[in-house]
């Protein structure tokens, strides 16, 4: 059944993906941006600031959304996981869902991430760990104290709330500072790339698979609460920048580091019972990266 969405992020990395999820299954995406885009093909983008709680009410009383799609955040910086602006995000996110709830909205789905969990612990993360510890990460922590008070808001006023914690994704329009964009584009440029922890195990997920498993979520109705979003499978990094550097027949241009390997996989048991589908494998993944930054 059509529903009015809206989304914050959704010009971003993931939120592109998750929008063309939306409307091809027939949903009207109302995409809140701070730049002027043309509307069509079942997206249309409303002008506005996550930071003006002002604008959020003017265009929540507007267009009475019946779901609301939360991934805006800023993690554009090279140093966003220390970042003190991550606390600001925390209210502006808060502030938002308030004006959502406050005009009937009933369902909300969000991006939580991975760093939510104590990443050194070597054991596949399963969605109720109750020893979830963000250490050093403000990012982890500010995004832990967002899914508190979303669902306090979401249990006050009767809602549903999808929370996603997303693991390592990749894939075309991702940030070029993610460490395989930074490689591809440093070895098509004949430069060298040095990775200083190649024994790592990452559970990359490719981006188109990241928003198959929200819509999946959003759509199964007896979803609710947290859902990891991984593959449950983790590739060593080693391997996956070795493929691009054959790839790109830059063998001699890559050299590894000898920091010990840590394994961050999510446990996807939870979220297999809504979503079955196969995923993108992380070499497949690689090349179709490559393509979008070398064309």
């Amino acid at each position: 059944m059509k529903q009015r969405v809206f989304m914050t992020g959704g010009t971003g990395f993931l939120g592109r993906s998750l929008s063309d999820q939306l409307a091809r299954a027939g949903d009207e995406c109302c995409i809140l941006t701070r730049k002027p885009h043309a509307s069509g093909d079942g997206k249309r983008y409303m002008l506005g600031d996550i930071r003006n709680r002002a604008c959020l009410h003017e265009l929540m009383q507007e267009l009475h959304p019946e779901v609301l799609v939360h991934l805006a955040w800023d993690v554009s910086q090279k140093d966003y996981a220390s970042s003190e602006e991550n606390r600001k995000w925390v209210g502006w996110s808060s502030d938002l869902l308030e004006e959502f709830l406050a005009c009937g909205g009933r369902t909300v789905v969000a991006s939580g991430t991975c760093m939510e969990y104590d990443l050194d612990a070597e054991h596949p993360h399963r969605e109720e760990e109750t020893q979830i510890r963000a250490g050093d990460s403000l990012y982890g922590i500010c995004k832990r104290e967002t899914f508190r008070l979303f669902q306090m808001q979401c249990r006050q006023a009767g809602a549903r709330l999808l929370w996603g914690r997303i693991f390592y994704p990749f894939g075309p329009y991702e940030p070029r500072r993610k460490i395989f964009s930074q490689a591809i584009t440093a070895l098509a440029a004949g430069q060298t790339f040095c990775c200083h922890s190649p024994e790592n195990r990452v559970d990359y997920i490719y981006v188109e698979d990241v928003a198959k498993i929200f819509r999946a979520l959003l759509e199964a109705e007896d979803a609710d609460g947290i859902f990891n979003i991984g593959t449950g499978t983790a590739a060593v990094l080693k391997d996956c920048l070795m493929k691009i550097a054959t790839d790109l027949h830059a063998e001699a241009k890559i050299s590894f580091g000898e920091a010990p390997g840590k394994t961050i996989v999510a446990d996807m048991t939870k979220t297999r019972r809504f979503y079955s589908e196969p995923f993108v494998s992380v070499l497949d993944g690689l090349e179709r990266l490559e393509e979008a930054i070398i064309r």
